[in-house]
């Protein structure tokens, strides 16, 4: 099960076995092809936080316009982006079955990027 760990208020990751973090990148494409308006992931709220402070239980993805932005809110961590935007945030999520635990991406904005919001907390999505 995904595992959302979270240390208000910048410090942001995902975490799961490869299969499941594909699934999760299925389900944001559809958000982002049109076939879904809007998806909810339920996430482990029970799992060891640390090194972050707490888990978070929810992660929603809505299609928007503009830029890719990821934002807490509560216990819930949102997306919403334009298709174009959350195929690239999708990506991601894509990790093969032999990638070792600990290996991770990052999804953080820098000057110039164009599929990052600028106000978007920074995520760290990791192979568990």
């Amino acid at each position: 099960m995904l595992v959302i760990r979270w240390t208000p208020p910048l410090d942001l990751c995902f975490s799961a076995a490869p299969l499941e973090l594909r699934t999760v990148m299925a389900q944001i494409r559809a958000v982002a092809t049109g076939k879904a308006d809007r998806v909810a992931i339920q996430a482990d709220s029970t799992a060891d936080p640390r090194p972050y402070l707490r888990c978070l239980e929810l992660f929603t993805v809505e299609r928007g316009s503009g830029p890719t932005k990821v934002s807490v809110e509560g216990t819930a961590v949102n997306v919403a982006g334009s298709g174009g935007h959350l195929e690239v945030f999708a990506s991601y999520f894509d990790f093969a079955d032999d990638h070792p635990s600990g290996f991770h991406t990052h999804f953080e904005y820098f000057d110039g990027n164009a599929w990052i919001a600028a106000d978007s907390i920074s995520l760290v999505v990791m192979v568990r």
